[in-house]
């Protein structure tokens, strides 16, 4: 093989671990009571918060 068939490869391998890498990088989603002990307990962890925002209306019917 040439050198350049070789060195293509080689930038194919290394592509295809960056991919495989980011790929298995997957998120936590967790609700704010989760998050908020989360907090309490130091962890350190990133986490997307996902929730429900109560509009005025939602409110104010249920009150």
């Amino acid at each position: 093989m040439k050198k350049t068939h070789i060195f293509g490869l080689i930038i194919i391998a290394i592509a295809v671990v960056i991919l495989v890498s980011t790929g298995t990088d997957a998120s936590t989603y967790v609700d704010f009571g989760v998050a908020e002990n989360m907090a309490k307990d130091g962890s350190a962890e990133k986490v997307h918060v996902v929730g429900k925002l109560k509009k005025m209306l939602e409110v104010m019917l249920q009150e």
